[in-house]
């Protein structure tokens, strides 16, 4: 008896399992594994869960399907034009205000905002959604 077929080497990856809106953060139990085959796995697609859990879809993704390195992104905490909560941390006070956000900002980037009544324009950290901490000299001396 002869028998005839093709191997393929299978490698797995991991996909989403369900739809993703663009700015969802993906989180651990999002992720599935699917295994596909090696050769038509293009070179920038994404190989690693820990390279997708904590990112966000640039645009809708479907589910079950790879992902490329291009379609995601850190999370926009602070969107442009949103109203923004400056904060100012010294040893002895903690001042807040507000803002508006001049452009989009991920965990740790350093945006412009202006002051909601003085209209002037300061940098800050983006530290959590739509609120950014202002350094004090002291502390940018310390880094």
């Amino acid at each position: 008896m002869r028998i005839a077929g093709r191997v393929y080497k299978l490698e797995n990856l991991p996909v989403l399992n369900k739809r993703m809106e663009r700015n969802d953060i993906i989180k651990k139990n999002d992720v599935e594994w699917v295994k596909v085959r090696s050769r038509s796995i293009r070179p920038d697609v994404i190989r690693d869960a820990a390279d997708l859990i904590g990112q966000a879809p640039r645009r809708i993704v479907q589910s079950g399907t790879p992902i490329r390195k291009n379609e995601v992104q850190t999370p926009v905490l602070v969107p442009k034009r949103a109203m923004v909560t400056v904060l100012h941390r010294t040893a002895l006070m903690r001042l807040t205000a507000r803002a508006r956000a001049l452009e989009d900002g991920s965990m740790g980037d350093i945006i412009r905002v202006a002051n909601a009544t003085s209209k002037k324009v300061i940098e800050a950290e983006v530290t959590g959604f739509n609120e950014v901490t202002v350094r004090s000299d002291e502390d940018l001396a310390s880094r």
